[in-house]
């Protein structure tokens, strides 16, 4: 038996388990306060006397190595991103000035196949055969985008699956003025982009740990 706790994580379907950032209470005891470095080794600690198969702590890393394999791994593995905090920051909730998240996202070009209501478009694009093929809808940002059916959009977004062809989590960037809506081009458009010099600067400096957010 271990105390009653209460953990901060998040419950994935694919794994069927309950991937826990942070350890808020043990016991009644409130360890929010406490810095975040030492509530992860009580967590560490909780975890293994548990052993309970559908609970895992996600990855942290502490040192310029290990940081930087794990970014390799979130990336190659096509997960959301990581989160920097402070290692004696307490734990609070919403933004904090000492907390830095990033999240890996794509963008590619996409034909509008279709107008929805409240301002929402049907995506299409053109598989490696040159089918034209449903990839989701997404919301026009703003209504002085004047879009119609036929017209080329750039859409970020966090995933795109093959099983589907449907994207996760999109946003409209911008309408595409010098796009050429040929297949080949459709299946060569998707790129990374973010605040990378940033990350790099932050995730190597000591007082910072990089969390990943999904699978460790």
């Amino acid at each position: 038996m271990i105390a009653p706790l209460i953990l901060d994580g998040e419950w994935l379907r694919e794994t069927k388990s309950l991937h826990v950032f942070d350890l808020l209470e043990i016991d009644g005891a409130d360890l929010r306060n406490l810095p975040f470095q030492q509530r992860q080794r009580q967590l560490a600690k909780t975890l293994a006397v548990a052993q309970l198969p559908n609970l895992a702590a996600v990855r942290t890393e502490y040192l310029r190595e290990g940081k930087a394999a794990l970014l390799e791994k979130i990336n190659a593995h096509n997960l959301e991103g990581i989160v920097l905090k402070a290692v004696t920051s307490p734990y609070r909730v919403g933004r904090q000035p000492d907390q830095f998240k990033f999240k890996f996202t794509a963008v590619s070009s996409f034909v509008i196949t279709g107008l929805n209501q409240k301002q929402s478009v049907s995506l299409g694009a053109y598989d490696a055969r040159g089918t034209l093929v449903n990839c989701g809808d997404v919301k026009i940002r703003s209504s002085r985008f004047k879009v119609r059916e036929g017209m080329i959009i750039d859409v970020e977004y966090s995933h795109a699956f093959s099983s589907s062809n449907l994207i996760y989590q999109p946003r409209m960037d911008k309408i595409a003025t010098t796009f050429n809506p040929k297949p080949a081009r459709f299946a060569a458009t998707i790129q990374r982009h973010g605040n990378h010099r940033r990350l790099n600067r932050l995730s190597g400096e000591s007082k910072w740990h990089s969390v990943q957010f999904g699978q460790a």
